[in-house]
């Protein structure tokens, strides 16, 4: 039978999404292709249009091809199943939550998973909608289409400015490749994005149902768990050095001046919810400390 410390092994490698990745670059590479070529077909056809006229068909141009990019995308057999499939890691999380959580505290928490279940509902239809978008919704209701505010809109503004600017096709093309793909060193901005409404969406989940455990079993520490950066924020490591986090001096903790990039309003009832901070990787179990060790 596992460990907890191998439970736990086992439930921060679901955060791990490779296999998701390999088909966010592909449909990065997709789109760069697509617009690279929509580019010069663009600029040859403007070419010897007034500004004036080559700003309107250029303007039309753009808003046709966010569509067709945006619809490329939402009907991306693959993609949508790479999202769905990292989605299940929440079903995967409840049971090894409930077999940490039995193993750490000796406790049964099924009835506040099964108290979790339609929030659990809520947070995969959520996410599976940012970040594959509801292209039926183009154009009526952009103002909610997160997938457009963040990866199609900005590749439809880079074209629009480009063609405006009359940049070479080498020029457009490593704008347009730094954004969509990643500069050197960096990666692309569908990937960051999606990569990290998935991760956050899933830490948050647990993070709640460990603040539920506590509030419901009375638990007064906390148990910080989770590999180390060479950025790691100051409490992060402070925490993670410290084999148990007494709930009596966690006010003290997250008010330490060293700490960087705390989301406002973390406190007791929510600190394993919001962690670190702002996409923190770390999570933090509830657990009963013994009196004997509080009073050392």
């Amino acid at each position: 039978m596992p460990t907890v410390n191998q439970l736990i092994e086992e439930k921060l490698r679901l955060y791990e999404t490779e296999d998701l990745f390999k088909e966010v670059r592909r449909v990065q590479r997709n789109s760069f292709k697509e617009a690279a070529d929509f580019y010069i077909a663009e600029k040859n056809r403007l070419s010897g249009e007034t500004f004036l006229t080559r700003g309107s068909l250029a303007a039309t141009a753009v808003n046709r091809f966010e569509k067709r990019m945006s619809d490329a995308i939402g009907k991306n057999i693959a993609y949508k199943s790479e999202i769905r499939k990292y989605m299940t890691n929440f079903d995967v999380m409840d049971r090894l939550n409930t077999k940490i959580h039995r193993g750490l505290n000796g406790i049964d928490i099924k009835g506040i998973i099964k108290l979790a279940n339609k929030q659990k509902r809520e947070l995969v239809g959520g996410t599976v909608e940012k970040v594959v978008g509801e292209i039926s919704r183009f154009p009526q209701n952009m103002l909610g289409d997160e997938m457009r505010e963040q990866f199609t809109k900005p590749v439809k503004k880079i074209l629009y400015e480009n063609i405006m600017q009359g940049k070479s096709a080498t020029a457009a093309k490593k704008s347009l490749h730094d954004f969509i793909i990643g500069e050197k060193g960096k990666i692309g901005q569908l990937e960051r994005w999606s990569g990290q409404i998935a991760r956050d969406t899933l830490s948050q989940y647990d993070g709640a149902v460990n603040d539920m455990v506590r509030k419901q079993f009375d638990l007064n520490g906390f148990k910080y768990v989770g590999s180390l950066v060479k950025d790691s924020r100051p409490q992060c490591k402070r925490w993670r050095a410290m084999k148990e986090i007494p709930i009596e001096i966690l006010a003290k903790e997250l008010a330490n001046p060293t700490n960087r990039g705390l989301i406002p309003g973390t406190n007791k009832d929510n600190f394993a919810t919001y962690r670190g901070g702002y996409s923190c990787r770390h999570s933090a179990y509830p657990i009963r400390i013994k009196e004997k060790l509080l009073t050392k």
